[in-house]
């Protein structure tokens, strides 16, 4: 990786990071439960609209962050440990992030329509999408500590 496309990531890395860090403050200073439509202050900045949307893009922007980290450690670590051949393992883990990107956002999708209807099945299948998201990723991130492990580095070694 060279220097720019570092930058490239810390920069977008640190936007979907803000956009989390600013939802979550906005959602502890204002509180709301979406589905009852309560607010606990009587102000415009607490409604449950705002904080609904603000807390799509947060989490979006998070689930986004988690798929590139694990797609850049994937890239990495095929250069350091010098495997330039793909495997299935390796598509599986970019094909996980992809997807969980995608159920990720359908999920916010179907959370918002649950508070505008007041749908609460649309919110079981929020949870439903962000389980099998978050099922598909994690043994990604298994692999990766696996692969991590192998890497060896004479210039480290004291035995």
């Amino acid at each position: 990786m060279n220097r720019q496309t570092d930058k490239d990531h810390k920069t977008i890395l640190i936007a979907l990071a803000s956009t989390f860090v600013v939802q979550c403050a906005w959602r502890s200073f204002f509180p709301a439960i979406y589905n009852e439509r309560i607010a606990y202050w009587d102000t415009d900045f607490n409604s449950v609209f705002i904080g609904r949307a603000l807390a799509t893009i947060g989490e979006v922007g998070w689930i986004i962050q988690v798929a590139i980290c694990t797609t850049r450690c994937q890239r990495e670590l095929k250069i350091v440990l010098n495997q330039p051949k793909y495997t299935e393992i390796d598509h599986y883990v970019y094909m996980s992030c992809y997807a969980s990107v995608l159920m990720c956002f359908t999920a916010e999708f179907f959370c918002n329509n649950a508070m505008a209807t007041l749908n609460y099945l649309d919110n079981v299948i929020e949870t439903v999408l962000w389980t099998i998201s978050l099922a598909l990723i994690t043994p990604c991130g298994f692999y990766l500590y696996y692969k991590a492990t192998q890497i060896t580095d004479k210039r480290y070694d004291t035995t």
